[in-house]
């Protein structure tokens, strides 16, 4: 997991010098605010000409929402080039979320800012 620390897109978002909706169009990602009514902070969707995007609930703080980016992310990164389908709503407990929440918490710690502290 700690590769994904050093991961050029990552290093990019907290330190590059482009806004990050530059950073992440760059590896086709697309972010989205929405209104997700409570139910989940976010959510990876990938279309089926394979574009990834990201929803994050709207009403979360700042920092809710830079860690639920992150999180998703990390999905980006690592899960879907083995697993390639929307993952389960209701998964909180498998080992795949514990390392997406870990991936932003590590991203506060090694690096010392949030996304929009940069």
């Amino acid at each position: 997991m700690t590769d994904l620390i050093n991961h050029p897109l990552v290093r990019s978002l907290l330190w590059g010098d482009m806004p990050s909706d530059e950073v992440l169009r760059t590896y086709g990602i697309c972010v989205r605010l929405g209104d997700l009514s409570g139910e989940v902070n976010g959510f990876l969707y990938v279309s089926r000409r394979g574009k990834r995007y990201i929803v994050v609930e709207n009403s979360l703080s700042p920092s809710v929402q830079q860690d639920t980016l992150l999180h998703e992310l990390k999905h980006v990164l690592k899960d879907l080039p083995k697993r390639p389908y929307v993952f389960g709503m209701d998964q909180q407990g498998r080992q795949e979320e514990r390392e997406a929440d870990w991936l932003a918490a590590e991203c506060r710690a090694v690096y010392g800012v949030g996304l929009d502290e940069k």
